[in-house]
């Protein structure tokens, strides 16, 4: 498919049934760890060579530094508590730790429990990276008033250490052949200097997977003091991988349960005469099945009065222009709803009093036709709608950003097959990403 990236979301019976089962228990492996291959590896590879030329658009670059940027402050308002009253936040100096964090091949992990954890992370850098990592760090060291760094190294490797009276007490930096290791956590480390003597031994600190661009791993359940949400969905652990195949991503995500899932097996509901080219190409279309726990769980979703909760959402994308730096975000959406009509009636009653409850003060006005069944938001950048339609038979609720074209051509005729009848497929995502990222700013 000309101009495409197609990116796949396996979920095996995910995020919408996690009300429905009993996660895994976490148990005493890391809370949180990754294997990722970094953007300088994408740049140099030979697989998702889509990903890779979106990787190098200026959009692509000025998003990176902007995650560069806020991730910067986070540590300082994470260590607030432990930090001296009006100590900076050190941002300048962490800035391009994190570009490099971005960029380079790492290994890490966060094992726990809450609140004694321990953390490493091993980075793949040049001499300079490395003596700009132990500068930087030890500067901020200094500016948080941590103590006085002093000299330290493991089994060959060169760096230095820093002990605290709180916890965590005892921060490592350790340079070792092309890598460099930090630790943090308890007095007695154990697992940076693990990834110190598997560097020694087998100049990485982990095996180098083929094509593999990301391999991130969750423990849901443990991971839940930190994150509420995660207990409130009943997740259980999670791996996250992205591969390169060829000129795509495949992308897949898996969650382990501890008992089988009491989700009920339901054929696709898809728009199929709406979602196509309208006037230009698709740029995503999201389907997504078994989410009806999770629209329940929404704040305020039951003061709508909907006697039918959704099980199924579809949602698609198509640029207003074929020049990226004039392309608006246009999403569309539909969901299955036999009454769609009954549907739209409460719709225009309750909406605005559940926009100002989760929205708070907002722009515009809402307007309901009800000649026409459909219901507006008028804003001044955006016209948000909803509105009943019919497909091949099936009604929907149906609405978007902005009002949906008319559709100039038919979607790619693979693109509907991706789904097929695979009884464990929940979710399918496929998107050109630059225009993605393009959006994703504007919102």
């Amino acid at each position: 498919m000309k101009r495409r990236c197609a990116i796949v979301g396996v979920v095996l019976l995910g995020l919408a049934t996690g009300g429905l089962a009993q996660p895994a228990a976490g148990g005493g492996g890391p809370l949180v760890s990754w294997h990722a291959a970094g953007r300088k590896a994408l740049a140099q590879g030979t697989n998702a060579t889509r990903l890779k030329r979106v990787s190098q658009f200026p959009t692509t670059e000025a998003l990176f530094r902007q995650i560069a940027t806020n991730l910067a402050l986070a540590p300082r308002k994470a260590w607030e508590k432990t930090l001296p009253p009006g100590a900076p936040d050190g941002a300048e100096l962490l800035r391009p730790l994190i570009t490099d964090l971005l960029n380079a091949e790492s290994f890490g992990e966060v094992r726990g429990p809450i609140g004694r954890t321990e953390t490493a992370i091993a980075l793949e850098l040049t001499d300079a990276q490395a003596a700009l990592w132990s500068t930087n760090l030890w500067q901020l060291a200094a500016l948080w008033k941590q103590g006085a760094p002093q000299a330290a190294g493991r089994d060959g490797g060169s760096g230095w250490a820093l002990k605290r009276a709180a916890e965590p007490n005892r921060f490592e930096f350790v340079r070792i052949g092309q890598w460099v290791v930090l630790g943090l956590g308890p007095e007695k480390l154990t697992r940076a200097p693990a990834l110190v003597q598997q560097i020694k031994t087998t100049g990485r600190p982990g095996p180098k997977v083929e094509a593999e661009l990301l391999d991130l791993r969750a423990d849901a359940p443990g991971l839940s003091p930190w994150i509420p949400l995660f207990g409130k969905l009943g997740l259980p652990p999670i791996q996250l991988t992205l591969r390169g195949r060829g000129e795509h991503v495949f992308t897949e995500v898996k969650l382990t349960y501890a008992k089988p899932l009491a989700w009920k097996y339901e054929p696709w509901q898809i728009p199929t005469n709406f979602v196509g080219d309208s006037p230009f190409a698709l740029t995503s279309f999201t389907a997504a099945r078994g989410v009806a726990p999770l629209l329940q769980l929404l704040p305020g979703f039951a003061e709508l009065g909907l006697p039918q909760v959704p099980g199924q959402f579809t949602a698609w994308a198509n640029p207003s222009s074929e020049e990226l730096a004039r392309d608006q975000c246009r999403v569309n959406f539909a969901v299955p709803y036999a009454d769609a009509d009954g549907a739209m009636r409460k719709l225009a009653l309750k909406l605005p009093g559940f926009v100002d409850r989760n929205l708070g003060q907002h722009l515009g006005e809402f307007l309901y036709a009800s000649n026409h069944n459909i219901f507006h938001w008028t804003m001044p950048f955006i016209q948000p709608y909803l509105r009943p339609v019919t497909n091949a038979g099936m009604r929907f609720i149906q609405g978007g950003l902005f009002q949906l074209p008319p559709r100039q051509a038919p979607a790619p005729a693979g693109l509907f097959a991706q789904l097929g009848t695979r009884t464990n497929l929940l979710y399918y995502d496929y998107e050109v990403t630059h225009h993605r990222s393009h959006h994703g700013a504007q919102l």
